[in-house]
């Protein structure tokens, strides 16, 4: 268990229900990405996290290890959801994320998101844009 800001702490957990209903606000409806990330927690293939604050879980962190051919690897922070009154979670969350990735061997932190108000929230905590994905959808 990671004490993180005072009160609130990480600790790895399994995939429940109140997992699943702190998640899938994340994906707003995406079945088969929530789907997708169950699995890979029960397969072991991603880690989840659950945020607990005075003895409550407040939310829930999804984290993968991604291996490349150089031998290199990133920790990549798949979801993230919950909320406490007295400050945010990913100001919990993103100060444990480089401490967890050295503990997997990895050289970088990773995550996505469309969000320009969470992009700058990134940036706040020195993270930097490295790439930009486009999509469009095919009928």
């Amino acid at each position: 268990m990671a004490k993180v800001r005072g009160q609130i702490s990480l600790e790895p957990s399994v995939w429940d229900d109140q997992a699943e209903g702190y998640l899938k606000k994340v994906w707003k409806g995406s079945k088969s990405f929530l789907s997708d990330t169950r699995q890979d927690v029960k397969e072991k293939k991603a880690s989840l996290y659950k945020a607990v604050y005075e003895s409550k879980v407040v939310g829930c962190l999804v984290i993968r290890v991604e291996k490349f051919k150089n031998g290199s690897s990133d920790l990549v922070m798949v979801a993230a959801s919950g909320r406490v009154k007295e400050g945010s979670l990913l100001d919990t969350f993103l100060p444990e994320l480089p401490k967890i990735a050295k503990l997997n061997g990895c050289t970088s932190v990773r995550m996505h998101t469309s969000s320009k108000a969470v992009m700058n929230f990134y940036e706040k905590h020195g993270y930097e844009e490295a790439e930009r994905i486009y999509k469009k959808e095919v009928c």
